[in-house]
């Protein structure tokens, strides 16, 4: 390919040569009026011959009527026809109305324009081309646009016809194609394929670890080693090099994942899942929800379901109304809604079956209550029991009661007094000092003074005591006892009064109390009866079916099987509610009817309504809820999820989207955005006014200091502005000035600091303190660095001045601070001005070095000018100055080095003056010279020596 660049330089070459005329190859430049004669130099200056233009001499080089005969030791050239390059060399170089022919023997190059060739190429500029071996080893060979063949060490390249046709074998690739229907290009990290292109395409790249293909517009993937992505119309997916990953196929399901937890969602089936697999959840509407954490799991369906945190975990099966719960030695189990319920924990546990029995237990004791039969006791030893209408019995440490419709006995303080009964029949009582026996036919009395007696007929009889006294009439039937303390009577059998421990007894009512500060009030045609300690009472009735208790410390009240309530602990049962406190301190309330309950504690609260169909949460540490399939929602999370509007939280910041709207809003309580329309419209809202700003796309856009429409428009900000009726015109205000006519004219101002931007056309202008700037290209440009800035830290800098006006005219004059020499700015003074083709002068200054370049032109050839100032070598003192200027070549010619002085004339005149006193002036060689130095002089005229004086 090197050679094929070549060979166009050359052909570029000549087509310059044949349109203009001119000369540009390097073996041209063979005489000193072409280079200079400061470039070539071996003998003094005044030794030169100038007979120019038809000959002149300065060794080694000689020309005749230049430029058109030239000699020297390495050319001889006869313009245009010929020349001859290298007479020195055994191969020389043959030019024949150079550029067009040229023969190089030295290399092998020839040409006869278009044609090129040599020992291993030809071309028949610009269609057919062949270079080296193509056929062999290596090289190239084409005619555009039929063919074009490349081979080289590593294999070959044909197009067939280019560019339809191609076939590549190398050691790095290989391929093919038809243009356009299909391609395949390997290598040795990867492939390119197509296929009815540009439809279709497959490639590869890094050894296969970047690759991808795709068929517009059915689909588009790319992959690479560490991500991928795949779009089509009924799917998308793409992965990411930190794991990530999604898939969606609208609208039926969308999947995502990354190192924190992944999702997938449906519209029948969704889960998630972290990372770690400690958390998950899933949904298949409308069978179930599922849920797990790492302390937690939960999952629920239209039948039941279960929840497990730690140690604790409860469940439920709807349709049977039944669930339960179950923790660390503590469990809780309902079934047929509040019909059967088992409560245990460490020291108790409690249990019913509505309306059969309850029954309760724990280290105060434990309590029965059914229909036919009911007891209970306490950890002291108490108990009692009941059958209603049939028996009652109590027994304590110092009182013991039986009592049946026949038959009933009792003792008082640890059996100290003892009494019996069978009604009618007969009542006995006996205590410490005292005894009592009666029947219908007689009895006795005693005590500790002896004193008893008895009224068989009457069945009736007394005592009296310094303190009190008794009655029996119709003995045991009618009785009263007193003393200074008490009153006791009885009439069976319609009742008995004891007025020492306050017993009354009654087929209609009984009250009595025990040691422990209880009164209980039964009433037996009501199958009822009543306690109280003072501060808390209970009523029972209906056998036991019924229970009321109130007072400060209130047992458990319960009327079966309508209810059952537990003030202790807040619980209460009924087929339309209940209500149930756990162990950490939450309440829950069911209400069977509408399969619904509620658990409510001080912090957070939960209600199920329609089983698992609908949550709420509710406190401070609420927790998820839904209406399924409604909604979802998550408080500790910012989570909310429903067809017509979803919500999450990030940090403290909560976005909502409203899918049927293609809309959406983002808030952390104290602002708003709102998004809408798929994003034409936004509107942010803040409570600082000054940071509020929106948009309906294409209609406006507004902030606190702007608004924009397709009409009006203005910005209130320190650079502000407006337009009245188009965009395209507008006017600047505040602190700048100016304005705009779109497309012709922008212009800027600020007022503060002065500094100026504006456009013009397709130009440009500015104006920033000491600098300024305008062009407009190609027609003009101007640039204004202002002054140096020697004072600056950095010591570099570009400032001045520089103007162009193509393609006739530029200006510069600039300084460049290039750096710090000596403690001083090393600075470059640079000044041109160029008017084509009239003038043109350039000036390079170095003051802190002592150097200085100039040179100049007027109309081209006419005049030039050159000047070069350098200091001397290392341990000589001052500088070096060379100054050269001409007139039409050599017209006139000027030189001066230092103060040493050579100039030539036309026709043949030459002028030489050195600092050493040396003067010389001649014409045409030595048709008439005269030379002087400090020694001598010499004259010749005619080429004929006249005079020769002092040393020679």
């Amino acid at each position: 390919m090197k050679k094929i660049v070549k060979i166009l330089g050359v052909v570029l070459a000549a087509v310059t040569f044949v349109f203009l005329s001119g000369c540009a190859s390097t073996e041209m430049k063979g005489t000193p009026f072409y280079t200079g004669e400061y470039n070539k130099r071996k003998g003094p200056a005044e030794d030169r011959v100038n007979v120019w233009p038809l000959m002149y001499y300065r060794d080694p080089a000689l020309s005749v009527l230049w430029p058109a005969v030239e000699f020297t030791d390495d050319h001889f050239a006869i313009r245009p026809l010929m020349s001859i390059y290298g007479l020195g060399d055994e191969k020389k170089v043959y030019n024949v109305l150079w550029p067009i022919g040229q023969f190089n023997r030295k290399s092998g190059n020839n040409r006869i324009f278009p044609v090129f060739w040599g020992k291993d190429y030809f071309t028949a500029f610009p269609l057919y081309w062949h270079y080296d071996h193509p056929f062999g080893k290596r090289g190239y060979d084409g005619l555009i646009p039929l063919w074009s063949y490349y081979r080289s060490d590593n294999g070959f390249s044909l197009y067939l016809p280019w560019p339809i046709g191609h076939l590549k074998r190398t050691t790095t690739e290989n391929g093919w194609h038809v243009w356009p229907l299909a391609g395949n290009y390997s290598h040795k990290d990867g492939y390119y394929r197509f296929m009815f292109w540009p439809l279709g395409h497959q490639w590869s790249d890094m050894d296969g670890k970047e690759r991808g293909d795709t068929f517009i517009p059915l689909y588009y993937r790319e992959k690479d080693q560490n991500s991928s992505v795949f779009f089509s119309l009924p799917w998308w997916y793409g992965r990411e090099a930190d794991g990530s990953s999604w898939q969606l196929m609208p609208p039926l399901f969308y999947h995502s994942s990354d190192p924190k937890e992944s999702r997938f969602l449906s519209l029948i089936y969704s889960r998630g899942e972290s990372a770690s697999g400690s958390n998950a959840w899933s949904l298949l509407l409308p069978l179930y929800y599922s849920e797990r954490t790492a302390s937690e799991r939960l999952w629920a369906s239209v039948l039941g379901g279960f929840k497990s945190a730690g140690e604790d975990s409860s469940w439920f099966v709807t349709p049977l109304l039944t669930g339960g719960s179950s923790g660390h030695e503590k469990g809780s189990v309902w079934a047929l809604g509040p019909i059967a319920h088992s409560r245990w924990d460490r020291d108790s546990s409690s249990h019913h079956v509505f309306p059969l029995y309850y029954h309760s237990s724990g280290k105060d004791g434990s309590r029965f209550v059914s229909v036919p039969w009911s007891s209970g006791s306490d950890a002291r030893g108490n108990s009692w029991q009941l059958c209603p209408l049939l028996y009652f019995r109590e027994k304590s440490e110092k009182r013991n009661v039986l009592m049946t419709p026949l038959y009933s006995q009792g003792d008082s303080d640890g059996g100290k007094t003892q009494w019996r009964t069978t009604v009618p029949l007969f009542y006995e009582r006996e205590t410490a000092t005292d005894k009592l026996f009666a029947t219908l036919v007689g009895g006795y009395h005693s005590d500790a003074q002896g004193k008893n007696w008895l009224i068989y007929p009457l069945l009736s009889g007394g005592r009296r005591t310094d303190t009190g006294g008794d009655v029996w009439l119709v003995a045991p039937l009618l009785h009263a006892q007193w003393d200074k303390d008490y009153f006791s009577h009885h009439v069976l059998p319609l009742y008995y009064w004891n007025g020492k421990d306050k017993t009354f007894v009654s087929p209609l009512a009984a009250k009595w109390g025990d040691d422990n500060g209880k009164r209980y009030t039964a009433v037996p045609p009501l199958l009822s009866m009543y306690e109280t300690d003072g501060k808390s009472s209970s009523l029972w009735s209906v056998g036991g079916l019924a229970r009321y208790s109130w007072g400060s410390d209130p047992a458990s009240s319960y009327l079966l099987p309508l209810f059952y309530s537990e003030p202790h602990d807040g619980t209460f049962v009924s087929p339309l509610f209940a209500k149930w406190q756990t162990d950490d301190a939450r309440t829950s309330y069911l209400i069977p009817p509408m399969l619904s309950w509620l658990t409510k504690g001080d912090k957070s609260s939960d209600l199920w309504v329609g089983g698992p169909l609908a949550h709420f949460g509710f406190g401070e540490h609420a927790g998820k809820q839904h209406i399924f399939p409604l909604y979802y929602r998550d408080s500790s999370e910012g989570t909310f999820v429903s067809l017509p509007f979803m919500k999450y939280k990030d940090g403290n910041r909560t976005t909502g989207i409203i899918p049927p709207l293609l809309s959406g809003y983002s808030t952390d309580g104290t602002d708003m955005d709102i998004t809408a329309l798929l994003g034409l419209f936004q509107n942010n809202w803040e409570p600082d006014p000054a940071k509020r700003d929106g948009y309906l796309f294409p209609l406006y856009y507004y902030d606190n200091k702007k608004f924009y429409t397709p009409l009006v428009g203005w910005n209130n900000e320190t650079d502000g502005f407006f337009y009245p009726l188009t965009p395209f015109v507008g006017v600047k205000k505040g602190s700048h000035s100016g304005g705009w006519l779109f497309p012709l004219f922008s212009h800027d101002r600020d007022k503060s600091s002065g500094n100026v931007d504006g456009t013009f056309l397709w130009g440009r202008y500015w104006r920033h303190g000491s600098r300024s700037s305008s062009w407009i290209f190609p027609i003009y440009g101007y640039w204004n660095d202002g002054s140096p800035d020697y004072t600056s830290s950095s010591k570099y800098g570009e400032y001045g001045k520089t103007f162009i006006s193509l393609p006739a005219f530029w200006y510069r004059n600039t300084t460049s601070l290039q750096g710090v020499r000596d403690g001083k700015a090393v600075a470059v003074n640079r000044k041109e001005q160029v008017f084509f083709p009239l003038w043109t002068y350039n000036k390079r200054e170095e003051p802190g070095a002592n150097r200085e370049n100039v040179d100049g032109s007027l109309l081209l050839a006419l005049y030039d000018y050159k000047r070069d100032v350098k200091p001397r070598d290392k341990g000589q003192e001052g500088k070096d100055e060379y100054a050269r200027a001409r007139i039409l070549w050599h017209l006139w010619h000027y030189e001066r080095s230092n103060n040493d002085v050579s100039v030539d004339i036309f026709p043949a005149i030459t002028y030489d003056r050195k600092s050493d006193k040396f003067k010389k002036v001649s014409f045409l060689w030595r048709f008439f010279r005269y030379e002087r130095n400090e020694t001598g002089k010499k004259l010749d005229l005619l080429f004929v020596p006249l005079a020769r004086t002092g040393t020679k």
